[in-house]
C-alpha cells in the first residue's frame, strides 16, 4: 500500500500536539503502529550496491567508519527508525492498560517518556516518507475526519439491526459509507485538490495516483445510483477526472488515453489492479535488504572484531551487496576469492538477517572466511567440482555458506553474559518464591524453560578450563543454578559451552589435507616428525613420510617441501596446538611461505572441551589447568555434613519428635536423603527427595534453602503437609538448625546411642 502523504502528515501533526496527560497505553502504541506502518509502505530508489573505502591502513578505515556512520542513506535511516519504534512498542508492554486518571506513577513516567522519544522521531519520520518515490499526494475519504465518521456511524448503525453477523455488518456498512462520499463528494474534492491553482502548486497526478483516485469515484457511484446512473459508470468516472484537470485542481498524468472513457472502461474491467494494467510496481522497494539492516561502515567493523589484526587487511576495501537469486551474484560470490581484490560481500542468511563473506587472503583463490554481525567466523575452503557446471559449483557454495552462517557461534560481551545468568538466577529465586501456588505440573514446565535458558546462555560462555579467571565468575553462577534448579536427573546432562577466541575457527567438515605428527625436537638441535593423512573413518593418523632435520631451523623448509610434494593440490598442513586440541591449519605457498588458514577440530575434541555437565564441573571431574571451583570456594566434607544434617532440621522443624527426627538425621548425613514424612524414615517407598553433596557443597546457604523448598514442592505430598514444610524451612534459620542438631547429637549421647552418621 502506498504512501498517502496527507494522512501521514495528519498523523504526525497530532503526534506533535499529543499530551502525555491524555495518554494510555492504547493510544500511545496505535500511535506508534501508525507511524510503523508509513515506514514499512515506503518505496524508496536502491542504494548502490557497491561502496568503496578508500584506505591505506587501520586508522584511515576507521575514520571513514566513523564518517559512513554519520551519513546514513535513506534506506538505513528508515530501517534504524523502524527499529526505535518497535523498541518503543516493546518497552510499553509492562505498563497497564488503565485510563490516564487510574495510572500508576511508573505507567506515567513510562508513557512520558514513550511519548517524548515518539514526538522527537516525528520530523525524521516525515522526512523519510516524503522521500517515497511513488506517494500518494491526496488523503483517500476514509482517512478524512468526515470519511472515519462516517465508517463509525454507519458501523453502529447497521450492529443495531438484528441478524447481522460480522461479514454483513462490513458489507453494508462499506456501502453506506461509499453512499456518504457520493453526498459529500464536493467537499472531499475542494479539500484535496482545491480549484484554480497555480501551475507552481498544482499537483501532477502519477498513474498510481489516478487510479487510486478513480477507484474511490466509481465505488462511490455505484453504491450511490448503481443501475439508475444517468451514464455508464466509466463515462462518469472519466468525467470527474477530466473536470478536476478543468479546474486547474491538478494535472492527469501524461498517460495515453487516460482522459476518455474508453481508457477507464479498460480500468474498471481489470478491477483497478495496476499490476494488470501494466503500472510499473514499486513493492520490491518496500521490503528492508541487507544494506538497509547493516550498511557498509558496520560490515568492515564486523569483520575486523572477528578476524585478528593480521587476518584483516584495511586497504581500500570495497563491500559488495549481492542477491543469492540472481545468476551473476551466485557467481560472484563462488569467484571471491579468486579475484585477488579486497572485496567484502554481504549476503541475506535463511533467516532474513545480513552474512558477510569475505576473502581470508588475496593469495588463497579458495579459502573464505564466513561471519556475522555479533557472531565469531568460520573459515570454510570453496573448490569447485569438476563434475558440476560453474552455476551449479556456484549454488552448491551459496548453499554451503548459507548453512555454515546457520552455525555461527555468538560472539557476547562477557557483561552481558554475567546480565544474562544474573537475571536467570533471579528467575529461578522468584519461582521457588512462589511457593505451591503453582502446583507441581506448572512449576515443573517452569523449571523445564529454566533449563533450556541454562543450555542457550552456556553456549555464549567458554568453556571453563579454557576461560581467563576474570571470565570464570559466569560459569561457576551457571552451574551454581543448574544444580539447584536441578530436577529428574537435568544436573547429568550435559551443557554445551562455546570455544575459546581462536580455536575451532575452520569448519569441523573441512580437515587439512595433511598433518604433522610425532614432531620432536631432540637435545643436539635435530628435529623429526612424520607428515601423516587423517583416515576420517577410523579416525587415526596414517603415516606418509617421515621428516628429518639436522638443525630445527630447517623445519619449516622440510615440512613445506615434504607438503607441497605430497599434497600439490590441496597444500594444507595442521600442526598441534599445545595450549588447546586441534590443530593450527597453514596453507603452504612455497617452501618458505604459508598463510594461517585457521584451527581445526575433530567433532569429538570439540564435544570433549565444550560439552560437560553440571555434576562433572562441580565435583571438579574435568579440567587441564585448574577445577571450575577451587578449593577455597568449596566446602570441607565436615562442613557438608553439618549442613545436610542441618537440612533435615530446616525441613520437619525443631519441635519433631526425637526419635523419628534422629534417623532423619542419620539418613541425611549417610544419603543426603529426605523424607517428606519424618515418621515414614527411610522406609522403602516412602515419600522423600535427594539433595547432591554439591548442592551443599557450593551454594549460599539462602539458595540451598530455595532448593530445600522446590523439593518440597515438587513432590507427591498434599497441599498441605507441602505448606507445612515449606513454613519449617522458611521460619528456621541455619543457626537454629545447627542448634537442634547439636541437641539431637547431646540426646543420643546421654542415651548411649551412636550419633547420626557415626
Amino acid at each position: 500500500m502506498p504512501v498517502y502523504l496527507k494522512s501521514l502528515d495528519q498523523h504526525l501533526g497530532q503526534l506533535t500536539n499529543a499530551a502525555a496527560d491524555n495518554q494510555d497505553r492504547r493510544t500511545i502504541t496505535q500511535g506508534l503502529a501508525n507511524s510503523l506502518s508509513y515506514l514499512n509502505a515506503t518505496a524508496l530508489a536502491p542504494d548502490d550496491p557497491v561502496v568503496s573505502f578508500e584506505s591505506k591502513n587501520l586508522d584511515q578505515l576507521t575514520v571513514q567508519q566513523i564518517k559512513a556512520a554519520q551519513n546514513p542513506s535513506i534506506r538505513q535511516q528508515r530501517y534504524a527508525l523502524t527499529q526505535e519504534l518497535s523498541s518503543l512498542t516493546a518497552s510499553m508492554e509492562s505498563v497497564s492498560y488503565q485510563s490516564p486518571d487510574f495510572q500508576s506513577t511508573e505507567d506515567r513516567r513510562a508513557i512520558r517518556g514513550v511519548l517524548g522519544d515518539h514526538q522527537k522521531l516525528a520530523d525524521k519520520i516525515a522526512a523519510v516518507c516524503h522521500a517515497d518515490i511513488d506517494p500518494v499526494q491526496f488523503q483517500s475519504w476514509r482517512d478524512t475526519d468526515d470519511g472515519r465518521a462516517s465508517i463509525a456511524r454507519n458501523v453502529a448503525a447497521i450492529r443495531e439491526q438484528p441478524g447481522n453477523d460480522l461479514s454483513t455488518v462490513r458489507a453494508k456498512a462499506n456501502e453506506l459509507t461509499n453512499r456518504d462520499l457520493l453526498d459529500d463528494f464536493g467537499h472531499y474534492f475542494d479539500g484535496q485538490f482545491p480549484g484554480n491553482q497555480s501551475d507552481e502548486s498544482r499537483v501532477t497526478l502519477s498513474v498510481a495516483e489516478t487510479v487510486l483516485f478513480a477507484k474511490q469515484v466509481f465505488e462511490a457511484i455505484l453504491a450511490g445510483e448503481g443501475d439508475q446512473a444517468i451514464a455508464p459508470v466509466h463515462a462518469r468516472v472519466s468525467s470527474v477526472l477530466v473536470s478536476g484537470q478543468n479546474q486547474l485542481r491538478y494535472n492527469l498524468p501524461a498517460e495515453e488515453g487516460i482522459a476518455t472513457s474508453d481508457y477507464w472502461k479498460n480500468v474498471i474491467d481489470k478491477k483497478f489492479d495496476l499490476t494488470a494494467l501494466g503500472v510499473p510496481s514499486t513493492s520490491h522497494l518496500i521490503p528492508f535488504s541487507t544494506q538497509d539492516q547493516l550498511p557498509a561502515g558496520l560490515v568492515t567493523g564486523a569483520l575486523r572484531k572477528a578476524l585478528s589484526t593480521s587476518q584483516f587487511d584495511p586497504v581500500n576495501p570495497s563491500v559488495r551487496y549481492l542477491d543469492t537469486t540472481l545468476r551473476d551474484d551466485r557467481n560472484v560470490l563462488l569467484n571471491l576469492a579468486k579475484q585477488g581484490r579486497n572485496e567484502i560481500c554481504v549476503i541475506e542468511s535463511d533467516a532474513g538477517s545480513p552474512v558477510i563473506v569475505a576473502p581470508l587472503d588475496k593469495r588463497l583463490p579458495e579459502h573464505l572466511v564466513v561471519t556475522a554481525p555479533g557472531a565469531r567466523h568460520t573459515i570454510i575452503s570453496c573448490p569447485e567440482n569438476d563434475c558440476l557446471s560453474h552455476d551449479e559449483n556456484a549454488g552448491v557454495a551459496v548453499r554451503y555458506i548459507l548453512n555454515i552462517a546457520a552455525e555461527l557461534e555468538p560472539l557476547v560481551a562477557d557483561k552481558d553474559v554475567e546480565d544474562q545468568v544474573s537475571a536467570l538466577f533471579n528467575r529461578w529465586r522468584d519461582l521457588t518464591g512462589s511457593n505451591g501456588d503453582l502446583g507441581v505440573a506448572a512449576h515443573e514446565i517452569k523449571l523445564a524453560e529454566i533449563h533450556a535458558d541454562i543450555d542457550s546462555i552456556s553456549r555464549q560462555v567458554v568453556a571453563p578450563d579454557y576461560a581467563p579467571s576474570y571470565l570464570r565468575d559466569s560459569a561457576q553462577k551457571l552451574i551454581q543454578l543448574a544444580l539447584l534448579a536441578g530436577h529428574k536427573g537435568s544436573e547429568n546432562r550435559p551443557l554445551t559451552f562455546r570455544l575459546p577466541k581462536g580455536a575451532g575457527t575452520r569448519d569441523v567438515f573441512q580437515p587439512p589435507a595433511l598433518f604433522v605428527t610425532d614432531s620432536h625436537n631432540e637435545s643436539d638441535k635435530r628435529f623429526s616428525a612424520n607428515i601423516s593423512m587423517l583416515n576420517e573413518a577410523t579416525g587415526e593418523f596414517e603415516t606418509l613420510a617421515e621428516i628429518k632435520s639436522e638443525l630445527r631451523s630447517d623445519r619449516t623448509k622440510r615440512i613445506s617441501d615434504a607438503v607441497l610434494r605430497l599434497s600439490p593440490g590441496q597444500p594444507e598442513v595442521g600442526l598441534a596446538n599445545g595450549a588447546i586440541k586441534g590443530w593450527v591449519t597453514h596453507s603452504v605457498l612455497n617452501d618458505q611461505q604459508s598463510v594461517n588458514t585457521g584451527h581445526w577440530m575433530s567433532h569429538p575434541d570439540r564435544d570433549e572441551l565444550t560439552k560437560l555437565t553440571p555434576s562433572m564441573l562441580a565435583a571438579g571431574l574435568v579440567y587441564k589447568k585448574a577445577p571450575l571451583f577451587p578449593q577455597a570456594q568449596r566446602r570441607t566434607p565436615d562442613e557438608v555434613a553439618r549442613f545436610k544434617e542441618a537440612a533435615a532440621m530446616l525441613v520437619h522443624g525443631l519441635y519433631a519428635d526425637l526419635e523419628p527426627m534422629q534417623g532423619a538425621l542419620k539418613v541425611a548425613a549417610d544419603l543426603g536423603c529426605y523424607a517428606l514424612n519424618i515418621s515414614d524414615g527411610s522406609r522403602p517407598g516412602s515419600e522423600s527427595f535427594v539433595v547432591r553433596d554439591d548442592v551443599f557443597r557450593l551454594c549460599n546457604v539462602g539458595d540451598i534453602k530455595r532448593h530445600l523448598i522446590q523439593s518440597v514442592q515438587l513432590s507427591g505430598v498434599d497441599l498441605i503437609q507441602k505448606d507445612a514444610l515449606t513454613e519449617n524451612i522458611q521460619q528456621t534459620t541455619w543457626a537454629e538448625a545447627a542448634d537442634g542438631v547439636a541437641m539431637v547429637h547431646e540426646e543420643l549421647e546421654l542415651s548411649g546411642s551412636d550419633a547420626p552418621g557415626q
